[in-house]
């Protein structure tokens, strides 16, 4: 049988280096930087160092195979270890099929990496993606095997076997849905209903049914926008989804756009938030009140009304005494935007943006 799309790596992936490229892969789509001490990084050592896993970790590659066409593309460009830090850069070709949705694989490249079979990723397209706040679905057999572009197996119970028990499981093993079946036939007929859920999207179903409905006046296409709500929620979190839904709702007369555009610029920071960098330190601190002393003398001579809040000094106070060592937190107010790392053994950093509106 000839594969519609099929992917497979270049060699197998350990199941460490599953787990790493999955963290590698969600922190590029949240356009954050991918450089961590070497070692806080989750991994085991290969000839007694982390450093020798990395290594072979960032020659892995893809073939993606279409038809009877073979492409090669390698993962990372490349990958540097500087001061006990280690950044790693992806090919941009790579990313560019994790974002592009003219592409296969979209915003869910992490999951179907890993599928075994060709068809299911004809499945999770065309099936679930589109249903996925269905907690049932229905089709007739034909359809389904349209739907995964198979027809070799005549005999149900070879499509049961070769066809719909594989998919789940692959459905089942690499992504976050549980899928079940079960088949009803009435007189000559036989109808396919899988049962879908997930667990971890529960609370995100009801935020997107909720949001539909108490916005249908503005909202032109449901259908699409639920889907581009789902890919923003997966892709970027619930928090960032969230804020940018209700910068919508308080921008849409500003714009001279259809809501579900706004919405969607306001994704790819084509509208909203920006920021400009004011300052950028690195030091040398030994404990957290050290780094707040420090952080208040860099923001005091700055010309911004909530400095001289004390709500805003009590906010930022409290948040800066619960962070952790070796740990990034980020505080964003009206006007401002300040980046936190403190690791007392080393340097820390103190990162200050000044965040405005498009």
């Amino acid at each position: 049988m000839k594969k519609k799309v099929f992917v497979e790596f270049s060699c197998p992936l350990t199941k460490d280096e599953k787990k790493l490229i999955n963290f590698l892969v969600k922190k590029e789509l949240k356009l954050e930087k991918l450089t961590f001490l070497l070692e806080d990084l989750d991994i085991p050592k290969l000839k007694n160092s982390k450093l020798s896993f990395i290594d072979r970790f960032c020659k892995k590659g893809i073939y993606l195979y279409s038809n009877d066409n073979m492409e090669y593309l390698s993962i990372f460009n490349s990958y540097s270890f500087i001061n006990n830090f280690v950044t790693i850069n992806f090919n941009p070709i790579f990313i560019e099929y994790l974002k592009n949705e003219e592409k296969i694989f979209h915003y869910n490249l992490p999951q179907i990496l890993f599928f075994k079979y060709d068809f299911s990723i004809d499945f999770f397209y065309k099936l679930i993606k589109p249903n996925f706040l269905d907690s049932t679905i229905e089709l007739p057999l034909e359809e389904f095997r349209d739907i995964i572009n198979n027809y070799k197996y005549k005999r149900l119970y070879d499509v049961k076997r070769f066809l719909i028990e594989p998919l789940i499981e692959d459905i089942n093993l690499y992504t976050d849905f549980k899928l079940s079946y079960k088949i009803n036939k009435t007189d000559t007929n036989y109808t396919v209903v899988f049962y879908l859920k997930n667990n971890n999207i529960d609370e995100v179903r009801n935020y997107v049914n909720n949001f539909l409905r108490l916005y249908k006046h503005y909202i032109l296409e449901p259908e699409k926008l639920k889907v581009v709500i789902f890919n923003a929620i997966q892709t970027h979190g619930y928090n960032y989804t969230k804020n940018k839904l209700l910068l919508t709702i308080k921008n849409k007369k500003k714009y001279r756009l259809k809501f579900d555009d706004i919405f969607e610029k306001f994704l790819n920071n084509e509208l909203g938030e920006s920021y400009v960098a004011l300052k950028k330190i690195e030091c040398e601190v030994k404990s957290i009140n050290k780094l707040k002393e420090l952080v208040f003398k860099e923001l005091t001579p700055l010309d911004i009304p909530e400095i001289a809040q004390l709500n805003y000094n009590t906010t930022l106070t409290q948040k800066i005494f619960s962070m952790k060592k070796k740990e990034t937190i980020e505080i964003i107010s009206d006007n401002l935007k300040i980046e936190l790392f403190f690791n007392p053994e080393n340097k820390s950093n103190i990162n200050i943006y000044l965040r405005y509106i498009k």
